[in-house]
This record gives structure tokens, C-alpha cells and sequence, in this order.
């Protein structure tokens, strides 16, 4: 259960940053504005935007903000910490469930044998193929929202602007 540098630890109910070290702990997030202020600390502590990004992502994936937080633009917080254990329960569920059937598409249909493949060695064409293209394979949930290359573009360029937006008010404020 990882987002990029993210990590969900169900048992002790956080999120960790593994490059830094840094701890969320998801119990005390009661509303949407708990969850802006991690956001934007992050962003301060300029671990850069795709660590903002993965937990958005993160956060996303296991609070669901705009359906337990602030639909329509009205804050409905979550109120205690039971309701927020509970949905970081349905999601270890709910990922484990989505691994176990990984695992289950592993292995080779019936009407396949090995032997019809030849030897095969992995990862035969990978070097040549990162140095010869910028082909970037999108997650399935990525995919969903992010249809063609000028979607996702689209969205790389706003969030460069958003990093470029934050830094600039950081040496106009100094900070």
C-alpha cells in the first residue's frame, strides 16, 4: 500500500514519507481543512510536487475527501476517529482483495504450455527501450481519468505551474 514514497501503515494508522521520515497520523485528519494543511505542509517542506502528488493520491485512495469530507463544497468532516479507521479498514480490504486476484491472473491458462514460448528472459529490450523513448505506463486508476496523452500533459503542466506559483510566493515572502 504504497503512493509513490507514501507508505499506509494499517496497524499504527499513518501515512510515512520513507525519504524523510515524515509521519501523518490519518486518526487526527476530522476534516477538510486538517487535510489542506498536510497538503500545503508537505509542499513547504519542498519535498516536491510529485510527493504532494502521491498524497493526494494517498489521501484519495484511503479518506475518499470529496465523499467524506466536502461534497459540493460544504464541510461535513468526519467527526471521530472510529469512522477514519474504519475507512482505512475498507481500503486494506479492498487493495488486499484486488492483490489476492493479481496473483490469481498470474499463472498460465490451461490451454498454454510453457514450452510454447520458448526460453524467455525478462526484461530482454527494457534498457533500449527507456533510452530510445519517454514511454510512461499510466496505473489502471490513472488511466481511468487520464484518457490521452494531452489529458495528462495537461495536468503535468498545471501541476509545474502550481510548483512555480508556490515558489515564487516563497521568495516574495521570503520564506
Amino acid at each position: 500500500m504504497q503512493w509513490g514514497d507514501w507508505v499506509l501503515n494499517p496497524q499504527n494508522l499513518t501515512l510515512t514519507y520513507i525519504n524523510e521520515e515524515y509521519e501523518i497520523d490519518l486518526e487526527e485528519i476530522h476534516s477538510s481543512a486538517a487535510i489542506l494543511d498536510w497538503i500545503f505542509q508537505i509542499v513547504g517542506k519542498n519535498y516536491g510536487v510529485k510527493a504532494a502528488y502521491d498524497l493526494l493520491r494517498a489521501f484519495e485512495d484511503i479518506l475518499k475527501p470529496q465523499q467524506n469530507y466536502c461534497s459540493f463544497g460544504k464541510e461535513r468532516g468526519i467527526g471521530n476517529k472510529k469512522l477514519v479507521r474504519n475507512l482505512i479498514k475498507e481500503y486494506v480490504k479492498i487493495y488486499e482483495k484486488q492483490k489476492n486476484n493479481l496473483q490469481d491472473t498470474e499463472e498460465l491458462r490451461p490451454e498454454y504450455q510453457h514450452s510454447d514460448f520458448g526460453k524467455l528472459e525478462r526484461g530482454k529490450y527494457a534498457s533500449r527501450l527507456s533510452e530510445e523513448t519517454n514511454i510512461v505506463v499510466l496505473e489502471p486508476d490513472v488511466a481511468k481519468v487520464f484518457h490521452n496523452q494531452e489529458a495528462v500533459n495537461e495536468a503535468l503542466r498545471s501541476l509545474l505551474k502550481i510548483d512555480e506559483l508556490i515558489s515564487n510566493q516563497k521568495k516574495h515572502f521570503g520564506r
